[in-house]
């Protein structure tokens, strides 16, 4: 039991880097997305073996994780933009701040992750609140090195989750290995039979 006394034994929390992935491709075409690289086809054969419901636990999306995606919409757009303009993707954080959304595309970027967002409750996904407890945001960021956000969503997942799925290599790769949860890639999920259904 979790800390509000919920059952968190059948619980997998989502983070961001695997809901970007699959709000940029989810409606794409499946040529496109097996051109995707592979980190985003993991993701996306993850999201297809949850819509073929052959999971019995329970998805978790907090409402941090899908305030993040603004940002990975709009990366991605502003990125398309520095490419189309021939410039290099390795000065992306000095060039996007160059490179304004106009109100069509902010309104473009708001209503795809409202569509995705019924979408992921159609398909039985639990958003759910979520706590934010600074002193534990703050413990683990310095025990992982972790960046602020994603202390914060370790934190989420803790306190609500056995599993943190997740193709973000500052968890995966954490030093030492993060022993607060199961920390799992998206792929590495259908190797857990108990959390398939039977």
């Amino acid at each position: 039991m979790g800390k509000e006394g919920k059952d968190i034994g059948n619980a997998v929390y989502l983070d961001t880097s695997v809901l970007a992935n699959w709000l940029l491709l989810y409606r794409k075409n499946k040529k496109t997305r097996r051109l995707a690289e592979k980190r985003a086809r993991e993701c996306m054969s993850l999201l297809e073996r949850i819509r073929k419901n052959r999971y019995s636990c329970r998805f978790l999306i907090s409402p941090y994780a899908m305030s993040e995606l603004s940002q990975s919409a709009r990366d991605n757009l502003i990125a398309l933009k520095i490419m189309r303009d021939g410039l290099s993707l390795v000065w992306f954080n000095r060039l996007k701040k160059r490179y304004r959304l106009k109100n069509k595309e902010q309104a473009d970027i708001r209503d795809s992750i409202g569509t995705f967002f019924r979408f992921l409750l159609r398909n039985k996904f639990v958003f759910f609140d979520a706590n934010i407890d600074s002193d534990q945001v703050h413990r683990l960021s310095l025990k992982y090195g972790l960046e602020t956000h994603d202390a914060i969503h370790l934190s989420i997942a803790r306190q609500n989750a056995t599993y943190l799925v997740t193709i973000d290599p500052d968890f995966l790769e954490a030093e030492p290995k993060i022993k607060e949860i199961e920390v799992a890639r998206p792929a590495a999920l259908e190797t857990l039979t108990h959390l398939r259904r039977t």
